[in-house]
């Protein structure tokens, strides 16, 4: 069963099962199970929800593991107050890795396996394409180049 250590060091268990799914609905309006579903509009995809916005993921973990939160007397803000940083990365993870292991069909677990993987590998390119862009070397490159070109044009409209 998937589970994430929160800041606090307390470990929790985001094992998905049918009253899981239910609560989350109830609670939420949200279908864990449309995790992989494929959407127009990114915003409207789960694990893109998941993924971008740490709220709707706190919201959802939340809900998910809110019976073993009320067991140890944890609210909603001491909750939300443990998670942040590389311990809600882990959550994020723990948590699609429940939604998919709750999936009774081993090609539907394959297949939202296979989407997740090939959501993070875009996302993976993203931030590589990210952390080339903010290089200093090539930003110190760019801004001598936009520098000499301004020198340029000042040197072309200033003689006439």
């Amino acid at each position: 069963m998937a589970q994430f250590e929160d800041m606090e060091g307390r470990s929790w268990s985001t094992g998905v099962t049918v009253a899981t799914l239910r609560r989350v609905k109830a609670a939420l309006g949200v279908d864990l199970l449309s995790l992989a579903d494929e959407s127009s509009r990114p915003e409207e995809n789960l694990l893109y929800r998941l993924m971008s916005d740490p709220c709707v993921l706190c919201d959802v973990l939340y809900v998910v593991c809110k019976p073993d939160l009320d067991a140890a007397g944890v609210s909603d803000e001491q909750f939300g107050g443990a998670l942040g940083g590389d311990c809600l990365a882990a959550a994020a993870d723990a948590l699609i890795e429940g939604i998919v292991d709750f999936f009774p069909d081993p090609r539907d677990r394959s297949r939202a396996r296979r989407a997740i993987e090939a959501i993070k590998t875009v996302t993976q390119k993203a931030h590589d394409a990210l952390d080339a862009a903010l290089d200093p070397a090539a930003i110190a490159a760019r801004t001598e180049a936009m520098v000499a070109d301004l020198a340029a044009v000042g040197r072309t409209g200033s003689g006439g």
